[in-house]
């Protein structure tokens, strides 16, 4: 769903909105968010806000919606994260690779490169090394979601097939390092050697 969608429904068009699709919607500490942006009700109308901390207005809306429709809480993710992941997923489901394409946030589109491994994580290191929207520090972070999703280390193949370059990948493996000193030594995880 474009997010711009959101904007001038009543609270019975979006109850309805969320009845039918809860997809990408969350409650996160009592308040309505879509994708991580809060939903407020502006003069009866609904209005998505480019505020990511909850507002005194998105928790009233979801005690409206509540009010309007109890089992409506039970219908939408508990968070943000919960809420970017089934998205993600029912994205992947109906799109497949067409999804890193329409996906409305990038943190959506991250998700999708991840569900994208299940197909398998050659074609996902491609499909990484062609996008432009997405910076290499961001591709480095999916790539390394991926290796920690799956519990397996992308082989230097897939790594090469990622085109993020050494120097962001050193830069990475160097701050990791760097950490180490602070963490006691049963939470010390191994740097991915493919990385660097």
């Amino acid at each position: 769903m474009n997010p711009n969608n959101l904007n001038g429904l009543t609270l019975q068009r979006l109850s309805s909105l969320i009845t039918q699709s809860p997809d990408g919607f969350s409650a996160e500490n009592g308040a309505i968010q879509y994708l991580g942006r809060q939903i407020h009700l502006h003069d009866g109308i609904t209005v998505l806000t480019e505020h990511t901390g909850n507002t005194p207005e998105s928790k009233q809306l979801l005690e409206r919606l509540i009010s309007l429709q109890p089992d409506i809480a039970t219908q939408i993710a508990r968070s943000k994260a919960q809420a970017i992941k089934i998205a993600a997923s029912n994205l992947w489901d109906n799109c497949q690779y067409w999804a890193i394409e329409m996906s409305p946030t990038k943190e959506v589109q991250c998700a999708v490169f991840l569900e994208s491994m299940r197909i398998g994580p050659t074609t996902m290191a491609e499909k990484l090394a062609e996008t432009n929207s997405l910076t290499w520090a961001e591709k480095l972070e999916i790539m390394l979601a991926g290796d920690a999703k799956y519990g397996q280390t992308l082989s230097a193949k897939y790594w090469r097939s990622a085109w993020i370059p050494l120097s962001i990948r050193f830069e990475k493996a160097k701050n990791l390092f760097q950490h180490f000193s602070d963490t006691p030594a049963e939470e010390v995880s191994e740097i991915n050697e493919n990385m660097t």
